[in-house]
C-alpha cells in the first residue's frame, strides 16, 4: 500500500472487518468438531440447501434448482466482549469413548461393563442441550440417563454413575471455554491491522478519498 500513514490507518480501520464478512467460524468449527469426535462427543449433524454454483460468465453464484445435503456443526457462540458471550455445543456422547479418552482408573468399572456390550445390565442415553438463548458455556445441560437393569444390586454404582455426570459436564463447560478462546483468537487475527492490509493488497482494491473501495 503505497500511502502515507495517515491515509493507511484511515483505510485499514474503514476496512476493519473485511475478513469477517462471511462465516469465517467455519475453519474452527471443523477443526472443533474433529476434536470433540475424538473425545466422544458427536457435534456433526446434516441438512438440506439448495445447491449454488459460480457462473464464470457473470462472476456471481447462481441457484441450479438441485437440493444438497451439507454438514452442519452444532456449535454456536456469540462475541466478543461483552457480558454473556461465550462459545457452546450440542449433540450426543459415547460414553466408553469419552471414558478411554479421559483414563481415569475411578471408571474402570463402567468401562469394563460397556466394553463387554452388557446392555441389558447398562444402556444410556446422552444428549446435550440448549437451554434459553443464550451461547456461552453453561449455556447447555447434559441429560445423561442410565438404564442400569440388575446392576443396580452392586455396590456405589449408582454414586459412581452420579460422579461420572458429573465430570462429564465439566469437561463440556472447559471444551466450549476453550472452543471461544480459539474463535477469538481468530477473529483477532483476522481483524488485524496486518491482515486486513494483505487482503486489500492481494485484491489490488482502489480506494477514493474517503477510504471507499471503487
Amino acid at each position: 500500500m503505497e500511502w502515507d500513514e495517515k491515509t493507511r490507518s484511515m483505510i485499514i480501520e474503514k476496512h476493519r472487518h473485511i475478513n469477517v464478512d462471511h462465516q469465517w467460524w467455519d475453519f474452527v468449527y471443523e477443526d472443533w468438531a474433529g476434536r470433540l469426535e475424538g473425545m466422544g462427543y458427536d457435534v456433526v449433524g446434516s441438512r438440506i440447501v439448495d445447491e449454488r454454483k459460480y457462473d464464470q460468465e457473470t462472476g456471481k453464484f447462481k441457484y441450479t434448482g438441485n437440493k444438497i445435503t451439507v454438514k452442519e456443526y452444532n456449535i454456536s457462540f456469540s462475541g466478543f466482549y461483552s457480558q454473556g458471550d461465550g462459545a457452546s455445543f450440542t449433540g450426543s456422547v459415547d460414553i466408553l469413548k469419552w471414558l478411554k479418552n479421559k483414563n481415569d482408573p475411578k471408571y474402570t468399572r463402567i468401562v469394563k461393563l460397556l466394553e463387554n456390550n452388557r446392555t441389558t445390565e447398562l444402556d444410556y442415553g446422552a444428549v446435550i442441550t440448549r437451554h434459553g438463548h443464550y451461547y456461552h458455556e453453561r449455556s447447555t445441560s447434559l441429560n445423561l440417563t442410565w438404564y442400569p437393569g440388575k446392576v443396580y444390586d452392586m455396590p456405589n454404582l449408582i454414586s459412581l454413575l452420579e460422579d461420572l455426570e458429573k465430570d462429564i459436564d465439566e469437561d463440556i463447560v472447559a471444551q466450549s471455554i476453550a472452543i471461544y478462546r480459539d474463535l477469538e483468537n481468530e477473529y483477532n487475527y483476522l481483524t488485524s491491522d496486518e491482515q486486513v492490509r494483505d487482503t486489500l493488497e492481494i485484491n489490488e482494491y482502489e480506494f477514493d478519498q474517503n477510504g471507499k473501495i471503487m
